[in-house]
């Protein structure tokens, strides 16, 4: 007689032990520096995208470029910062992120004091998109980071400063 394979299911015991191992134990030891840490760097995603935006005008005139090379500066700087996300969800639970955001932050930096010295039209649209790669790790991760880390009495001071952000990405905030 061959043996017949059932299916086990787990019992709720073995399921709480799953999601406990899943759950960190430790939470940030200075939770008020991670809130502001992580706020800081959407932030200073949210404010490069409309410096861009409202510093194409100035940009266009110091590089010659036209008004169609100036939208593909904000074009390649958007492309990057929506491509990246799916990708930096998948990367940040393989990783961790706090190592994401710590080079993309670096990487980002770096490109950001590059860019003034950039001569050639192409050299501006790659590191602008560069920028973009590493400033769109910012946005998905930066909830998944303070989550894991910080003490949930925390957690409506963060949702508070987090969303602060969203009225300065609406074009009305900038009197357009």
């Amino acid at each position: 007689m061959a043996a017949s394979s059932v299916a086990v299911r787990p019992s709720p015991i073995d399921i709480a032990r799953a999601v406990g191992a899943a759950v960190p134990a430790e939470v940030s030891a200075q939770p008020l520096l991670g809130i502001l840490g992580v706020v800081t760097g959407a932030g200073v995603v949210t404010l490069t995208s409309r410096m861009i935006s409202l510093g194409m005008p100035d940009f266009r005139g110091l590089h010659g470029f036209g008004y169609d090379e100036s939208a593909w500066i904000t074009s390649a700087f958007d492309a990057g910062l929506m491509f990246v996300g799916p990708f930096t969800v998948y990367l940040g639970g393989l990783i961790g992120p706090r190592r994401i955001l710590l080079a993309a932050a670096a990487l980002f930096t770096t490109l950001l004091i590059f860019l003034p010295f950039a001569h050639s039209y192409s050299l501006v649209i790659a590191l602008v998109l560069l920028c973009g790669l590493t400033s769109g790790t910012f946005y998905p991760l930066t909830l998944t980071f303070a989550l894991r880390n910080i003490p949930l009495r925390y957690l409506t001071f963060l949702f508070g400063t987090f969303l602060s952000h969203l009225p300065c990405t609406q074009p009305s905030w900038m009197g357009r």
